[in-house]
């Protein structure tokens, strides 16, 4: 039974990873009590996907069962004929009866056209009337029966016997992701509820001791922080529990496009519930989020709408119960301060925009962080606000100065440098260690190998509705930000490969962040060859598409999309595969995947 069960599910899971709408609709014999649903769509056309996708990156020479993986499908079931190529799969879990394991609640649609024929494929079969059952070599007695255009199979006889009576309702987002995506893992969060509510419960306070016990065996550990610990943990494991209890359903849906591959997990919740509200209070937004960020090659760079509003009473409701448990001690006022500056921040900011850009030189002698951003909003709120952020990040500074190992102060210069006519104030940190002092001593070694030498610089300015931050890059670099962020600039969004990413992801939302992979990649190759490591990245192009993720709210629904393109991953695993050649002596020649 396990190894059917693993065959057809490894099976299902790898034609789940490109598909198109079926011909056959599955969901007319899912129960209503399905707790997890992976469904497959159109499996001919999932596996021409499959097959073309897996050509391009050059995977299926080293796993040829995916150059056509429904017939791999058969040959592994040992399915001789009848599947409808044109229809859905579906394996299913419902939720258990009492008393039952999990393998009396699973089972599996397959598509048919020919129940017989499809039946007298199976090996070791036998058949009582309109039951059949079949041992898989290995396995446990597994049982088959028609249900109209599906062939049903599960280890448990009562699932096959009778098709479900009460169906699984799709409505809202999972009944659109569920239809029209290639592949779906479906999650009924309401009947999920039932099932892991009383278990949380039960667990909570031992979990609790548990985590409590292990922080007071810490060497540092401070007595009077326990109240606010607890208080945290109460937090933590409530978000657990107020998801199972306000979830309504959850999907994860797969598309193959032709630039590449989209990803969407959509959580909706039950009306009237507290998180259903507190989403609903998020707003989105369809401008470009990365207007104002200057031209350049960044490991990471994206945007944030701030709709201040719904985002303040998300962290009041989490953040608060933890604050209120902070010791009144003097020490401790740190943390009412802090509280407020974010609360100024989040009033005052109604845009992000923010940047890494790739380190060029160096490892010790220049930064490897190289940051800018900007905050978009009130600009006398946003100024105000800068202030006390330079004047916190000074305190807190101090306060961890004063701990064992390295030692650091900062220095503020109030308009310490100007860059296209703007005045910046900087905030200069130095890095000091004990020479007596290992520790300390590594503690700077690292610091100076990820900023380099000399002071860390950070500098913020206001200029029109931004303040505009940025740290280890050039003067040239500091003032393209500058002219960027004072035009709004769309230079980053109107590249061709930021093009085809934004495309693919959702248009209305409140984050948007790309990753650049090649450049993760370029940078680390470069950081590995400077410290000695005999092998040679090839060169990649300099127009590479970044992994692109939007996050956004939409009627009380959380939705999170994704994007990676075909060519980026072609033109890593070629390189990949060049690297390997030259580890292993071959010198790194030949043509890669995708005929790169």
């Amino acid at each position: 039974m396990r190894r059917f069960f693993r065959l057809t599910t490894a099976a299902a899971l790898s034609l789940a990873a490109a598909s198109t709408l079926a011909q056959a609709d599955v969901s007319k014999f899912l129960p209503g009590d399905s707790l997890v649903v992976v469904k497959v769509s159109n499996l001919k056309q999932t596996s021409d996907k499959i097959a073309k996708f897996t050509s391009k990156l050059g995977i299926n020479m080293f796993v040829p069962q995916l150059a056509n993986p429904l017939e791999a499908l058969k040959t592994n079931l040992n399915i001789k004929g009848g599947i409808n190529d044109a229809g859905e799969l579906a394996f299913v879990f419902k939720k258990p009866a009492e008393g039952a394991t999990p393998d009396q609640s699973m089972f599996i649609l397959v598509p048919v056209s020919d129940y017989a024929a499809f039946v007298g494929g199976l090996e070791n079969a036998k058949t009582e009337g309109e039951i059949t059952s079949i041992t898989p070599e290995g396995g446990k007695e597994t049982y088959v029966a028609s249900w109209g255009d599906y062939a049903v199979l599960s280890p448990d006889k009562a699932i096959v016997e009778a098709k479900p009576s009460d169906l699984l309702v799709l409505d809202g987002k999972a009944k659109e992701n569920f239809a029209g995506s290639d592949a779906v893992i479906y999650s009924n969060l309401k009947e999920l509820e039932s099932v892991l509510a009383a278990d949380l419960a039960k667990q909570k306070d031992k979990a609790k001791e548990q985590f409590l016990a292990e922080l007071k065996d810490q060497p540092n550990f401070q007595p009077e922080l326990e109240p606010l610990m607890s208080a945290a943990f109460d937090q933590g494991y409530g978000a657990v529990e107020a998801f199972v209890r306000d979830g309504k359903a959850s999907t994860i849906s797969l598309n193959f496009v032709e630039a590449g591959v989209t990803a969407k997990l959509v959580t909706e919740f039950k009306d009237g519930s507290y998180l259903k509200t507190a989403f609903s209070g998020l707003k989105n937004t369809d401008a470009p989020l990365t207007a104002g960020l200057p031209a350049g090659n960044y490991v990471a760079f994206g945007g944030m709408f701030n709709s201040s509003a719904g985002l303040q009473k998300i962290i009041d409701d989490f953040a608060g119960p933890i604050l209120a448990e902070v010791p009144k001690d003097e020490k401790y006022a740190i943390v009412a301060k802090a509280e407020a500056v974010i609360k100024e921040f989040n009033a005052a900011t109604k845009r992000v925009g923010f940047g890494a850009l790739t380190p060029t030189g160096q490892i010790g002698k220049e930064s490897l962080v190289q940051f800018v951003g900007f905050n978009e909003g009130d600009p006398v709120g946003l100024a105000k606000v800068s202030a006390e952020i330079i004047s916190l990040q000074n305190e807190i500074q101090q306060l961890a100065s004063g701990a064992e190992g390295l030692k650091y102060k900062s220095e503020v210069t109030k308009a310490g440098k100007t860059v296209a006519g703007v005045a910046f104030d900087e905030v200069a940190t130095t890095f000091e260690a004990d020479p007596n002092d290992p520790f300390a001593a590594q503690q700077l070694q690292a610091v100076e190998m990820m900023y380099g030498p000399g002071p860390l610089k950070q500098y913020t300015g206001i200029s029109g509705d931004k303040a505009i931050t940025f740290m280890g890059v050039s003067d040239e670099t500091a003032a393209a930000l500058v002219e960027s962020a004072k035009a709004n600039a769309t230079t980053i969004a109107s590249l061709p490969q930021v093009k085809v990413t934004s495309s693919n992801i959702a248009k209305s939302r409140f984050i948007e962040y790309y990753i650049g992979l090649d450049q993760i990649v370029t940078a680390g190759a470069s950081a590995a060859g400077q410290m000695g490591m005999p092998v040679q990245f090839p060169p990649l192009p300099n127009d590479l598409e970044p992994i692109g993720i939007t996050v956004g709210a939409d009627q009380g629904a959380l939705q999170v999309d994704g994007f990676v393109s075909t060519r980026l991953l072609q033109t890593l695993i070629s390189a990949g595969m060049q690297v390997m050649g030259q580890m292993q002596g071959g010198g790194g020649g030949g043509g890669g995947p995708g005929g790169l």
